[in-house]
Protein backbone atom coordinates (compact mmCIF):
# COMPACT_ATOMS: atom_id res chain seq x y z
CA UNK A 1 0.00 0.00 0.00
CA UNK A 2 3.06 2.52 1.07
CA UNK A 3 4.30 1.73 -2.45
CA UNK A 4 1.16 2.54 -4.31
CA UNK A 5 0.87 5.60 -2.50
CA UNK A 6 4.80 6.49 -2.99
CA UNK A 7 4.18 5.33 -6.54
CA UNK A 8 1.08 7.65 -6.94
CA UNK A 9 2.80 10.70 -5.35
CA UNK A 10 5.72 10.32 -7.67
CA UNK A 11 3.07 10.05 -11.05
CA UNK A 12 1.15 13.53 -9.94
CA UNK A 13 4.23 15.51 -8.93
CA UNK A 14 6.04 14.21 -12.61
CA UNK A 15 2.40 15.39 -13.83
CA UNK A 16 2.46 18.62 -12.30
CA UNK A 17 6.56 19.53 -13.09
CA UNK A 18 5.96 18.95 -16.92
CA UNK A 19 2.57 20.82 -16.94
CA UNK A 20 4.70 23.70 -15.50
CA UNK A 21 7.18 23.31 -18.62
CA UNK A 22 6.64 25.41 -21.77
CA UNK A 23 5.52 23.69 -24.66
CA UNK A 24 6.75 24.20 -28.50
CA UNK A 25 3.09 25.37 -29.13
CA UNK A 26 3.11 28.19 -26.74
CA UNK A 27 3.73 31.85 -27.52
CA UNK A 28 6.13 33.77 -26.29
CA UNK A 29 5.24 37.28 -25.56
CA UNK A 30 8.41 38.90 -24.82
CA UNK A 31 9.61 40.74 -27.94
CA UNK A 32 5.67 41.84 -27.89
CA UNK A 33 5.57 43.27 -24.23
CA UNK A 34 8.82 45.10 -24.92
CA UNK A 35 7.38 46.59 -27.86
CA UNK A 36 4.09 47.81 -26.22
CA UNK A 37 6.12 49.07 -23.11
CA UNK A 38 8.47 51.19 -25.92
CA UNK A 39 5.16 52.67 -27.67
CA UNK A 40 3.90 54.03 -24.61
CA UNK A 41 7.16 55.24 -23.02
CA UNK A 42 7.51 57.18 -26.41
CA UNK A 43 3.66 58.36 -26.35
CA UNK A 44 4.52 59.38 -22.97
CA UNK A 45 7.70 61.49 -23.88
CA UNK A 46 6.24 62.96 -27.08
CA UNK A 47 6.65 66.67 -27.41
CA UNK A 48 4.61 68.44 -29.53
CA UNK A 49 7.10 70.66 -32.16
CA UNK A 50 4.91 73.44 -32.73
CA UNK A 51 4.21 74.45 -29.01
CA UNK A 52 7.18 72.66 -27.37
CA UNK A 53 4.57 70.75 -24.69
CA UNK A 54 3.76 67.15 -24.44
CA UNK A 55 1.29 65.77 -26.52
CA UNK A 56 -0.19 63.61 -24.07
CA UNK A 57 -1.19 64.27 -20.33
CA UNK A 58 -1.51 61.65 -18.01
CA UNK A 59 -4.38 60.25 -15.19
CA UNK A 60 -2.34 58.15 -12.06
CA UNK A 61 -4.41 55.16 -11.36
CA UNK A 62 -5.50 55.03 -7.88
CA UNK A 63 -5.42 51.54 -7.33
CA UNK A 64 -1.88 51.30 -9.14
CA UNK A 65 0.12 54.72 -8.29
CA UNK A 66 3.15 53.68 -10.27
CA UNK A 67 1.03 52.70 -13.71
CA UNK A 68 -1.51 55.49 -15.60
CA UNK A 69 -2.86 56.31 -18.80
CA UNK A 70 -1.81 59.01 -21.57
CA UNK A 71 -4.77 60.94 -22.89
CA UNK A 72 -4.81 64.18 -25.45
CA UNK A 73 -7.89 66.04 -26.07
CA UNK A 74 -9.73 66.23 -29.57
CA UNK A 75 -12.43 67.84 -29.06
CA UNK A 76 -13.62 69.13 -25.79
CA UNK A 77 -17.00 69.15 -24.28
CA UNK A 78 -18.94 72.46 -23.68
CA UNK A 79 -16.69 75.22 -22.00
CA UNK A 80 -19.24 75.39 -19.52
CA UNK A 81 -19.65 71.95 -18.57
CA UNK A 82 -17.44 70.60 -15.91
CA UNK A 83 -19.25 67.62 -14.40
CA UNK A 84 -16.95 64.65 -14.17
CA UNK A 85 -18.45 61.09 -13.86
CA UNK A 86 -18.18 59.24 -10.08
CA UNK A 87 -17.44 56.08 -9.51
CA UNK A 88 -20.75 55.15 -8.86
CA UNK A 89 -22.25 56.89 -12.21
CA UNK A 90 -23.83 55.70 -15.04
CA UNK A 91 -22.24 56.75 -18.28
CA UNK A 92 -22.87 56.42 -22.00
CA UNK A 93 -19.94 56.13 -24.08
CA UNK A 94 -18.80 56.37 -28.03
CA UNK A 95 -15.39 54.40 -28.44
CA UNK A 96 -13.50 52.51 -31.03
CA UNK A 97 -10.39 50.49 -30.01
CA UNK A 98 -7.26 49.40 -31.61
CA UNK A 99 -4.11 47.58 -30.84
CA UNK A 100 -1.23 50.10 -30.54
CA UNK A 101 0.71 49.20 -34.01
CA UNK A 102 -2.37 48.91 -36.54
CA UNK A 103 -5.41 51.42 -37.31
CA UNK A 104 -7.69 48.43 -37.56
CA UNK A 105 -10.19 48.84 -34.80
CA UNK A 106 -10.42 45.25 -32.75
CA UNK A 107 -13.53 46.70 -31.07
CA UNK A 108 -16.18 50.07 -31.51
CA UNK A 109 -19.91 51.28 -30.47
CA UNK A 110 -21.54 52.60 -27.63
CA UNK A 111 -21.46 51.40 -23.99
CA UNK A 112 -23.49 51.90 -21.35
CA UNK A 113 -21.99 51.34 -18.07
CA UNK A 114 -21.47 51.72 -14.37
CA UNK A 115 -17.93 53.43 -14.49
CA UNK A 116 -16.27 51.16 -11.81
CA UNK A 117 -18.53 47.71 -12.46
CA UNK A 118 -19.26 47.83 -15.92
CA UNK A 119 -22.12 45.88 -17.44
CA UNK A 120 -23.99 42.61 -16.46
CA UNK A 121 -21.90 41.67 -19.34
CA UNK A 122 -19.05 43.15 -19.33
CA UNK A 123 -16.49 44.24 -16.81
CA UNK A 124 -14.05 47.83 -17.81
CA UNK A 125 -10.86 48.07 -18.13
CA UNK A 126 -9.44 49.58 -15.27
CA UNK A 127 -7.81 52.19 -17.62
CA UNK A 128 -11.05 53.26 -19.19
CA UNK A 129 -12.03 53.51 -15.35
CA UNK A 130 -9.77 56.45 -15.11
CA UNK A 131 -10.47 58.14 -18.09
CA UNK A 132 -13.91 58.84 -18.23
CA UNK A 133 -13.68 59.59 -14.45
CA UNK A 134 -11.97 62.61 -15.73
CA UNK A 135 -14.11 63.38 -18.84
CA UNK A 136 -16.76 65.96 -19.17
CA UNK A 137 -20.10 65.25 -21.43
CA UNK A 138 -18.98 65.75 -24.89
CA UNK A 139 -15.04 65.08 -24.55
CA UNK A 140 -13.64 63.33 -27.04
CA UNK A 141 -10.24 61.95 -26.17
CA UNK A 142 -7.43 59.73 -27.56
CA UNK A 143 -6.45 57.35 -24.33
CA UNK A 144 -3.87 55.23 -24.53
CA UNK A 145 -4.12 52.29 -21.75
CA UNK A 146 -0.70 50.04 -20.84
CA UNK A 147 -1.07 46.68 -20.81
CA UNK A 148 -1.39 46.94 -16.90
CA UNK A 149 -4.11 48.89 -17.07
CA UNK A 150 -5.75 46.98 -19.74
CA UNK A 151 -5.72 42.97 -19.94
CA UNK A 152 -2.75 42.20 -18.47
CA UNK A 153 -0.53 39.30 -19.18
CA UNK A 154 -3.61 36.94 -20.07
CA UNK A 155 -5.19 39.19 -22.73
CA UNK A 156 -8.66 38.89 -23.56
CA UNK A 157 -10.09 37.02 -27.23
CA UNK A 158 -7.90 39.09 -30.32
CA UNK A 159 -6.38 41.01 -28.09
CA UNK A 160 -3.18 39.17 -26.61
CA UNK A 161 -1.56 39.86 -23.79
CA UNK A 162 0.51 42.52 -22.56
CA UNK A 163 -1.12 44.64 -25.06
CA UNK A 164 -1.32 48.80 -25.07
CA UNK A 165 -4.10 49.31 -25.96
CA UNK A 166 -5.26 53.02 -28.06
CA UNK A 167 -8.74 54.13 -27.94
CA UNK A 168 -10.75 56.93 -29.35
CA UNK A 169 -13.68 57.91 -26.78
CA UNK A 170 -16.28 60.57 -26.68
CA UNK A 171 -18.09 60.64 -23.43
CA UNK A 172 -22.02 61.04 -24.38
CA UNK A 173 -23.92 61.53 -21.43
CA UNK A 174 -23.90 60.82 -18.08
CA UNK A 175 -27.01 59.01 -17.52
CA UNK A 176 -27.28 58.73 -13.73
CA UNK A 177 -24.97 60.64 -11.64
CA UNK A 178 -24.82 58.08 -8.58
CA UNK A 179 -23.27 59.57 -5.37
CA UNK A 180 -23.05 56.33 -3.48
CA UNK A 181 -22.94 52.84 -4.60
CA UNK A 182 -26.22 51.25 -4.70
CA UNK A 183 -25.72 47.85 -6.00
Amino acid sequence: MRNTKQILLYLLVSVLMVSCIKDDDSEDYTVWRAENEAFFNRMKDSIDPATGKHVYDSIPSLAYPQYYVLYREITPGPADNTLKPLYTSTVSVDYSGHLYNTTTDFDEGNMVFVVGRGTSQYSIIAGWTWAVMQMTVGDNWEVIIPWQLAYGANGSGSIPPYSTLVFDMTLKQIVKYETGANW
